[in-house]
Order: structure tokens, then C-alpha cells, then sequence
């Protein structure tokens, strides 16, 4: 297929995105529903409630002088950044609009190739919900009983139509990690012909860190993909920026359709997470207060007998049937966001915000214990 059909098919699958039931539900769930927003406490969107890095927010203010030119050179320069950070070369990183933009690449791409998706049931949809939109198949695979992404299931899962297998780790909504030595021994037994794409967006929240990635393994796995975003632990998701991590082949396939010629990063973002990846110290202490802010809905959740699954991210995915059926419109009222996706029949996800926030919150969602 050629860019020009590519690109033609790929709009119009944009399109009736648009029209999909899925985007109110999962994507946007209510949010542009809720006058004065910013005065709610948003645990909902998994954002970092501590903000860019100072280093960050003072290359922004010195930048802003230069909007006037294209985005190229600072692009370049965070791609050569980030291909020195994982010893990779520059064809083997390509920036993107936060981590959502690859992977719905990923999806449109499987999907005009009439090859279908492979993944958790319960798992981050954006790339299912483009492969969809371009004809693909999903099928899908339950997770464990702890909540995990069931690596065996969706092996024995694979057929002749599988053209991409996706796995976030750790997993959104769920929250849970898996062990890199599975996931190692996993990307083995995988036909070479079959994508591999591991979305790494909460991989600095894990208990591994940046130990638990697969970037170690490109070099000797062409068909595998890993997406990063500096929206969750460097706090960014505001300007949108991310990057894609594979092989020179596989990049540069999904670069020939990457819209806007690999410049649609604005100069301002791309500054900005330049600077992030300075400033080891501010990354540092959000992933500490993140720990902070988690154990104390973990202790109000054990004294209240609720289940939930022990998270390697900025949120916590809880059983819902210790509260009453509708706990996430009650804390709306009381100007507090949760998120319970209708694929989410029996859990609610909290994100986790500074730690008075979450004690804030604990105080609230006590008399909706029942």
C-alpha cells in the first residue's frame, strides 16, 4: 500500500473514530462534562499532580522567544538525547505526540495490513480502538486472578491471523507489573513475523524502574515496539510528547506515515522534555511521594477489607463492592474524579495525587464503605 492510500485510509478510520462509542466511555469518560474542573481533586487521569521539572518549566520560559521556528533541530536533538540514554541509534527512536500517537500508528497499521490484534481484556485501548476503526479483529485474553496480564494465555492465543500481540507494563487500569524474566522468556516464543509492541508509559512507578524495561532486547528482536511517554513520572501530558523505540525497520515503516513529516511535536514540548531528562532529582521525588500517597489509600483500603490489586503505577485498581454501586458519581458530587470505565464492571481506578489529596480523599470515601 502505498503513503498516499495509506494516508487516505488512515484519515477516514480517523474519522469514524470520532463517531465511536468507545471515545465518551473509556478516552474522555465525562470530562468535559464538569464545570470548573480545576478546583475538583482529579484523580482520574493519572496525572502528575507535582508538575513538569523546575529545570523543564525555566527551558520553556527561555524558549518561547524562538516559537517562531520549526521544530526540527530540538527534535533531533531529543532524538540523539534519547538514543545515547538507551545506547540505540537515532533511526532506532522516533518522537511522537505523547505515547497515544505510536500506538495509534500501531493500530492503523495492523489493521490496513488485514492482520488483527492480540492483547489483555483488560488493557489500555487506544490501539485496539484504531485497529478497530481499519477493520482489524481484537481478541482478547482475560487476565490472572491477580490481575495480572496473562503472558501464557495470550501465547497459546496466537493464529495465523495474528499481526500484533500488545502489552502494557505495568498495565493500565490494573495497575500490576510483570516480572521481566517472563516477559523476557514471553518475546522468545513469539514468531518473529508478529509485532510486539510493550507500552512502558508507568514504567518508572515499578518496582524495577527503568531495571524492569526491554530496551535491552531490541537489538536482538526486530519485531518488537516499546513505547515511552514523559506525560506520567515527568509530568508533561499537558504538551503532549512521547517516543517510540525499535527497530530501524520497524521505525521507519511507521515513520513514512507519521503525520506532519516527524514535525508535529511543537519546539516548546520537545524543550521541555530535554530538560526532564536532566533533572533525575524531580523524577526522583515524584516517584517517592507517589509511594507516599499510595500506602495511605493502602492502609484506609486494609482496615476497610477492600481488594486491590498491589500497583506499580500512579493509580490503584480496587474492587468496587465495598462501596456503594454508584462511589464514583457520589465523589463527583463531592468534587473528587475516580475513573470506572464500563469495561471496569466490578473495579474503580484511583490515581494517586500528592498525599494530602489522598488523605482528603480516604476521608471522603469512608461513608460510601458499606
Amino acid at each position: 500500500m502505498n503513503r498516499r492510500n495509506w494516508l487516505k485510509k488512515s484519515a477516514g478510520g480517523t474519522m469514524t473514530l470520532a463517531f465511536s462509542s468507545y471515545i465518551p466511555h473509556v478516552l474522555y469518560n465525562e470530562r468535559y462534562k464538569i464545570p470548573g474542573e480545576d478546583s475538583y481533586l482529579r484523580l482520574h487521569w493519572n496525572e502528575n499532580p507535582y508538575g513538569a521539572s523546575p529545570m523543564a518549566l525555566d527551558a520553556v520560559r527561555k524558549i518561547l522567544p524562538t516559537a517562531n521556528h520549526y521544530p526540527d533541530d530540538k527534535i533531533e536533538e531529543l532524538t540523539s538525547a534519547l538514543s545515547e540514554n538507551f545506547g540505540l541509534s537515532d533511526d532506532e527512536v522516533m518522537i511522537t505526540a505523547g505515547s497515544t500517537e505510536i500506538l495509534s500508528l500501531l493500530g492503523q497499521k495492523v489493521g490496513l495490513e488485514n492482520k488483527d490484534v492480540l492483547m489483555s481484556q483488560q488493557s489500555f485501548p487506544t490501539l485496539a480502538i484504531f485497529a478497530e476503526r481499519c477493520n482489524a479483529k481484537i481478541k482478547t485474553i482475560p487476565t490472572s486472578s491477580d490481575e495480572r496480564i496473562d503472558l501464557d494465555g495470550i501465547l497459546d492465543g496466537i493464529d495465523g491471523r495474528t499481526g500484533l500481540i500488545f502489552i502494557c507494563n505495568p498495565n493500565n487500569p490494573t495497575s500490576t507489573d510483570l516480572k521481566k524474566e517472563d516477559l523476557v522468556s514471553f518475546i522468545n516464543s513469539v514468531p518473529d513475523n508478529i509485532t510486539i509492541c510493550v507500552d512502558e508509559a508507568y514504567i518508572q512507578y515499578s518496582r524495577s524502574g527503568e531495571k524492569g524495561s526491554l530496551v535491552a532486547l531490541l537489538a536482538d528482536h526486530k519485531n518488537l515496539l516499546i513505547c515511552r511517554t514523559f506525560s506520567k513520572a515527568y509530568g508533561l501530558a499537558g504538551m503532549r510528547i512521547g517516543f517510540a523505540l525499535g527497530s530501524k525497520e520497524l521505525i521507519n515503516q511507521l515513520k513514512m506515515h507519521h503525520l506532519g513529516f516527524g514535525m508535529a511535536n511543537s519546539r516548546i514540548a520537545v524543550t521541555a522534555a530535554l530538560a526532564s531528562l536532566q533533572d533525575d532529582a524531580h523524577l526522583d521525588m515524584v516517584v517517592q511521594k507517589n509511594e507516599k500517597g499510595r500506602q495511605i489509600v493502602y492502609d484506609a483500603f486494609n482496615r476497610w477489607d477492600v481488594h486491590y490489586a498491589t500497583s506499580a503505577t500512579n493509580f490503584i485498581y480496587a474492587r468496587s463492592d465495598r462501596f456503594v454501586s454508584e462511589v464514583r458519581e457520589r465523589l463527583q458530587k463531592d468534587k473528587i474524579l475516580i475513573t470506572k470505565w464500563p469495561s471496569m464492571t466490578e473495579h474503580i481506578r484511583i490515581s494517586i495525587g500528592k498525599p494530602e489529596w489522598m488523605e482528603k480523599f480516604v476521608f471522603v470515601l469512608k461513608k460510601y464503605v458499606i
